[in-house]
């Protein structure tokens, strides 16, 4: 892992996007009194604004296409504000310095309020009726034969040790998996555990 370490006043570039589409003044004010006294930050609507910033820019605070690494001979460090930074890990990119880091759960809630929409959807039979439109009406008794209730059914091969006491869901401590199962302890469901793979 490549260490970082800045002296001195630092050119901050924080590119908005979707999961930052505004940034504060309280906000900029938390990020100058983090930085080093005379340190200059400027905020890029898109990426555009920030390919014409990026020469003199050593830290960006939002996300890193390619073209802005390359536009970038100064950078160091940055902080994506993206759910994974699997799409920064391009050739470039890891061949270079500069240290990338991730908001971890930022969008948690997003994906937990997005998964339980889907599933609802496919459960009970959402989707069928969309691509019905109104004839769905004439197919509801068939549709409901289709519907899978997801409250009140035993976990998977009812494996108590393996689960604990009905009530209980998902049990992974990172991001995106804890946020699913707060919002199915919301909504009276039961999920199921997580491990990471490998």
């Amino acid at each position: 892992m490549t260490d970082l370490r800045l002296e001195g006043p630092v050119n901050i570039l924080v590119l908005l996007g979707l999961t930052l589409p505004e940034v504060s003044e309280g906000d900029l004010a938390k990020i100058r009194a983090a930085a080093a006294p005379g340190s200059t930050i400027r905020v890029a609507p898109q990426v555009r604004d920030a390919l014409a910033m990026a020469a003199e820019v050593e830290i960006i605070l939002g996300f890193i296409p390619e073209a802005l690494f390359h536009a970038a001979p100064r950078l160091h460090w940055v902080h994506a504000i993206a759910a994974g930074v699997d799409m920064f890990l391009y050739p470039a990119m890891r061949a270079s310095h500069v240290v990338l880091t991730g908001e971890k759960g930022l969008v948690g809630g997003h994906l937990a309020d997005t998964g339980f929409g889907l599933l609802l959807a496919l459960t009970r039979q959402i989707a069928t009726a969309i691509r019905l439109g109104p004839s769905s009406w004439q197919a509801r008794e068939a549709m409901r034969r289709k519907e899978i209730e997801l409250e009140g059914h035993r976990r998977l091969r009812g494996d108590r040790a393996r689960h604990g006491p009905p009530g209980r869901g998902v049990r992974d401590a990172r991001g995106s998996p804890r946020r699913v199962a707060r919002a199915a302890d919301g909504r009276s469901a039961r999920s199921v555990e997580t491990r990471p793979v490998g």
